[in-house]
């Protein structure tokens, strides 16, 4: 077993987890959209977010033989085609989680749903250990988890903020337009009541 931050210990990867065998593939390539296979369906790594790029190169290499798996009743697709499903690379006699491998070694954040809580759990405990460890991705500023009881420190490490069309929930045009129509309303609403804005 591994030890993982907090003094927890890690079971032998996937073993909390109850997999369910959709099939097997042959990797073509790895693109910023997903993991092009030789039958030429995409997928995406489930239960994963922020994957490094040339690690996920490094770990499914062109010619790399996988079997593609899904937790409980899970859908095999997304909105845009692609299959949705945990990867395992044959080593020899053993299988290697890809995603698992990912968090463990920092090179991958956890995603939002899993869809099993042993199986999260697991994953928690493998990021939060590289994490401590500042691994992979975690060595990097921007995903450093500041303390919010220290509001200069969290200011002085979020470096610039831009605004701008697209950036941000509204950008400065949005800003800047929505204040018109506000300006508006209030100025409406003064006349009608006899006042001056």
């Amino acid at each position: 077993m591994a030890s993982a931050a907090r003094g927890e210990t890690i079971e032998p990867v996937g073993k909390s987890c109850r997999f369910t065998t959709i099939g097997t593939a042959t990797v073509r390539a790895v693109t910023d959209d997903g993991v092009l296979l030789d039958d030429g369906r995409t997928l995406r790594l489930d239960g994963v977010a922020d994957v490094a790029g040339t690690e996920l190169r490094a770990s499914l290499p062109t010619g790399a033989s996988v079997v593609l798996k899904r937790l409980g009743t899970a859908p095999e697709t997304d909105r845009y085609g692609r299959i949705v499903a945990h990867v395992f690379r044959a080593d020899g006699a053993t299988e290697t989680w890809v995603q698992a491998d990912l968090i463990a070694r920092g090179f991958a954040l956890l995603g939002a749903r899993l869809g099993d809580a042993a199986c999260a759990r697991e994953l928690q405990l493998h990021e939060q250990s590289a994490r401590a460890d500042k691994l992979g991705l975690w060595a990097e500023a921007y995903y450093v988890i500041s303390k919010a009881d220290s509001p200069a420190e969290v200011l002085k490490r979020r470096g610039p903020v831009r605004a701008g069309r697209g950036q941000g929930p509204l950008g400065a045009r949005e800003r800047r337009d929505d204040l018109r129509q506000l300006r508006a309303a209030v100025v409406g609403r003064l006349h009608r009541h006899g006042r001056q804005a």
